[in-house]
């Protein structure tokens, strides 16, 4: 997609800033990606939504830790869930 994207926008000289590590983290983020959404597919197909759901939203929580834990960024507390009303 993001080669699709960078095609119709021609911008073409966008890519040289991709290559090296920040490309293989591209590659690396597209991959992970795919790889969840086929995980959750498949127990999708062989359990309850309500019970894949759940795990599956846990993704977020689980960056948010990551990021705090290895990264020593600081997330506001309305990133952690809609708020009261």
């Amino acid at each position: 997609m993001l080669a699709g994207v960078v095609i119709a926008r021609g911008s073409g000289s966008a890519v040289g800033a991709l290559m090296g590590r920040a490309g293989i983290f591209v590659v690396l983020s597209g991959l992970a990606g795919a790889a969840s959404w086929l995980c959750y597919f498949r127990a999708l197909q062989l359990g309850d939504a309500l019970r894949a759901a759940p795990i599956d939203r846990l993704s977020g929580a689980v960056t948010l830790i990551l990021a705090a834990a290895l990264l020593g960024e600081r997330a506001p507390l309305s990133a952690l869930g809609p708020g009261p009303g």
